[in-house]
């Protein structure tokens, strides 16, 4: 039985100049793409102590203090709003149950007797 080889090729002169110019290209575009990551990454991490200016001075709220008697006068206010709507609702209610209660009277008065 014979076998059969086969028999490899050298690349040609004009293959191998095309070869050697891709893997330049390559090459080039690869550190193209590694420039690009470090600008994105620059990018994404922003840090807002690189951009502030460091002589000026950062405000800082205070925190508000109420007095025992200013306390005390809004507590007083809001008990006598309370105090004021409740109270209205109140005569309100009894209102309307006095309506109520005269309507029905109304109603018994102006039916006429059920005959079974």
């Amino acid at each position: 039985m014979e076998t059969q080889t086969q028999t490899q090729t050298l690349p040609t002169e004009k293959q191998l100049k095309r070869a050697i110019v891709l893997r330049g290209q390559i090459v080039s575009i690869k550190e193209k793409l590694e420039e690009k990551q470090k600008e994105l990454t620059e990018c994404l991490t922003f840090n807002l102590f690189d951009t502030v200016a460091t002589d000026v001075p950062i405000k800082v709220r205070k925190t508000r203090v109420m007095s025992e008697e200013g306390r005390k006068r809004i507590a007083e206010a809001q008990r006598a709003r309370w105090a004021k709507t409740h109270a209205e609702n109140n005569v309100n209610k009894k209102e309307v149950k006095q309506n109520k209660k005269e309507v029905k009277q109304n109603n018994k008065e102006s039916k006429p007797p059920v005959v079974v």
